[in-house]
């Protein structure tokens, strides 16, 4: 498993490929071939923060997005930034950076 501690967010909105983001935009559809990524069904566990409560969170590595395809920006560095899409064990997903999956 990689380890990383944080809280649960939503980074991405969930992609509907028969619709678009609200403002007439298509939202790209994750890509989920493992040999397109080598983080591509990687196991992880991530602690998470929910209701003030710390867990440790197991998941998996189901799809990700190039920078040139993500519609996340990175705070740090104003730049669009690729994005992995993880979904947990518990039926919950997030949308994480590469550091964070690492």
């Amino acid at each position: 498993y990689g380890w990383n501690a944080g809280k649960k967010r939503k980074k991405r909105k969930a992609c509907n490929p028969s619709a678009g983001d609200g403002a007439g935009e298509q939202l790209a559809e994750w890509v989920t071939d493992p040999a397109s990524n080598h983080f591509i069904g990687k196991r992880i566990m991530r602690e998470v923060t929910i209701e003030d409560e710390s867990r440790p969170q197991p998941g998996v590595v189901y799809g990700w997005l190039g920078a040139e395809d993500s519609d996340f920006v990175d705070q740090q560095t104003g730049k669009p930034a690729a994005l992995w899409h993880v979904k947990y064990d518990d039926g919950d997903q997030e949308d994480l950076e590469e550091w964070e999956i690492e």
